[in-house]
């Protein structure tokens, strides 16, 4: 059975995730111009990683907000001390977190899959329409803060996931206990 503020928090997911943006201005789909690096665009990446990302066929989307490239992140997700790399690979309009061990190519989690027309939205008075997904590194201090009362803040660790509709809301994607568990970031 799913728990009263469990439920709340869901639902809160759900209505700022829906696509009522969508419904306001029918000619989202038309009219972005979203901007999509090639995986060999960030230096920073291991090579494995470059090359698994180019055969998954994956572009980076980038956000209207930043200039310069983003939606590639390091810290350890996974393990304290390791670096892992977390990806937003979009492909065939949808979007998935890859989230690289040590930045090895075996064992790639994948989290938070969701159609990148959802992540559309108007960002000006003119009709201006900008793709709005972004993800950041959390860290221990900010996952801490963040945490729901039911996580102990003794077991948190390492670094977790911060995956943000750009001016609306974030989840932070941490694994513990072996799970990736969801909770909210900012609001």
């Amino acid at each position: 059975m799913i728990s009263r503020s469990k439920a709340f928090f869901y639902l809160v997911l759900l209505i700022l995730f829906s696509p009522p943006v969508l419904a306001q201005d029918k000619r989202l789909d038309e009219g972005a111009n979203v901007v999509r690096l090639a995986p060999a665009s960030f230096k920073e990446l291991p090579l494995l990683v470059v090359a698994d990302l180019e055969a998954r066929q994956c572009t980076i989307p980038q956000t209207f907000t930043k200039r310069e490239p983003h939606n590639v992140v390091s810290g350890s997700f996974i393990k304290r001390g390791e670096v892992d790399w977390a990806i937003l690979c979009s492909r065939n309009g949808v979007s998935t977190i890859l989230v690289y061990p040590s930045g090895r190519v075996q064992s790639v989690h994948e989290l938070g899959t969701g159609s990148d027309d959802g992540y559309l939205q108007v960002i000006d008075g003119e009709g201006t329409i900008g793709f709005s997904r972004k993800i950041d590194r959390a860290s221990i201090d900010y996952v801490k803060r963040r945490l729901p009362p039911s996580v102990p803040t003794t077991s948190i660790d390492k670094d977790g996931i911060e995956d943000i509709f750009v001016e609306k809301a974030s989840v932070i994607r941490y694994l513990y206990r072996g799970e990736w568990t969801e909770f909210m970031g900012l609001d």
